[in-house]
């Protein structure tokens, strides 16, 4: 009888034990991100990722890692395709995944755990409802920046060619290339760039009311022939990486991108030359992209702590102190609307000055990855293959 008493209290006691081990046991979260590249703000990134699992050891996040987003994005949607679905993926402004997902029913809408947290919805930038709530009051994305971005160019070149003030109209943009392609190449080119930075500007700029609305047949043919005619002055560069470092090290004039870019600018050869304008438009106003991009996309969970260890890593990015984090060491326009321009500057000034130039703008517009969807915005790339 007390063998038998004995078996019972260890097994009852093992039981009990290996609950504990299983409650105890870190929650595994995989998240596929575009951060794994040897720059700065990816550092910085990856930096801030660790730092989260620091202070949730209950968490243990598995890494997806690439070095440019727009691959992590095609690869999770791959992973979707055939049923392996992360439970976070960071789109970091590339909305595919999250057109793609949303529409397979796969996503977790946020919004209701933001209206249910004061504080949370406080540290998030009205921009983002804006964009992505849709009339059923559904959230299937939130960034942890807002993509601001408008163009650079080397004041020394400017200088050099007669140039006294930045341009405010189209024709004048095309003047001041003119005359800057007697002193050097004026920019280089390649695809992203073309389509969403300059063909971006160029017809938004003569458009009316909502960019998502039918496009308007007049200013697309006008943003054709404007564009057709800058490409003349345009070198082709196999990527954003290259475009840059050639600006960077003085061999063009001009650059195309956002605000974010002051981070590497500031290490490059030219930097002490290097501004940040808006773009014209056809009557004179400034125009910039300062647009809540898409972000972070959650999976649908059924176990309730893999839940909670989501929603606790979607708050934790949008804390203050990470928010100044990502502002100060990489150069990333903080989702918090609480921080400031002014503190920004203090850290970090060419970044600073250049944030501070786009949110001066007469118009600000939405990316179009934010405001397009795939149809759109395929259609619209098969007109580059015209230039």
């Amino acid at each position: 009888m007390w063998k038998f008493l004995l078996v019972l209290l260890i097994t009852i006691s093992s039981c009990i034990s290996g609950c504990g081990r299983e409650e105890d046991a870190a929650i595994e979260i995989t998240m596929v991100h575009g951060w794994g590249g040897t720059f700065q703000s990816h550092e910085v990134m990856r930096e801030i990722y660790a730092e989260f699992e620091q202070e949730n050891p209950d968490i243990k996040m598995r890494y997806i890692s690439y070095s440019d987003s727009s691959i992590a994005v095609e690869q999770a949607k791959d992973m979707l395709a055939v049923g392996t679905i992360p439970d976070i993926v960071s789109t970091n402004g590339f909305s595919g995944y999250v057109e793609y997902a949303s529409k397979a029913g796969v996503l977790m809408n946020l919004m209701p755990y933001i209206e249910d947290d004061v504080e949370w919805k406080a540290q998030i930038h009205p921009e983002v409802f804006s964009a992505w709530v849709s009339e059923q009051k559904e959230l299937y994305t939130i960034p942890d920046v807002l993509e601001v971005s408008g163009y650079w160019y080397n004041e020394a070149y400017l200088e050099k060619a007669g140039i006294e003030s930045i341009p405010t109209t189209w024709m004048e943009f095309v003047e001041m290339v003119e005359h800057l392609h007697k002193e050097t190449t004026v920019f280089a080119l390649e695809e992203d760039q073309k389509m969403n930075s300059l063909f971006w500007a160029l017809l938004a700029g003569g458009m009316e009311g909502d960019l998502s609305s039918e496009l308007n047949l007049a200013a697309l043919q006008e943003a054709q022939d404007r564009l057709t005619e800058l490409m003349r002055y345009a070198d082709e560069a196999e990527n954003i990486e290259e475009a840059r470092e050639r600006f960077a090290n003085g061999e063009t004039a001009l650059f195309f991108s956002g605000v974010w870019e002051a981070d590497e600018l500031e290490k490059g050869k030219q930097s002490e030359y290097l501004k940040f304008a808006n773009y014209p438009t056809y009557d004179g106003k400034s125009l910039s992209f300062v647009s809540a991009s898409s972000g972070y996309a959650v999976a649908k969970q059924i176990d309730p702590r893999k839940q909670d260890a989501c929603l606790r890593f979607l708050k934790y990015m949008s804390r203050e102190d990470v928010q100044k984090k990502i502002a100060f060491q990489s150069c990333q326009v903080p989702v918090n609307p609480r921080i400031q321009v002014e503190e920004i500057r203090e850290h970090q000034k060419l970044f600073g000055e250049a944030l501070q130039t786009a949110l001066s703008a007469d118009i600000k517009i939405p990316t179009m990855e934010s405001i397009w969807n795939t149809a759109q915005k395929e259609w619209l790339e098969t007109l580059s293959e015209e230039y």
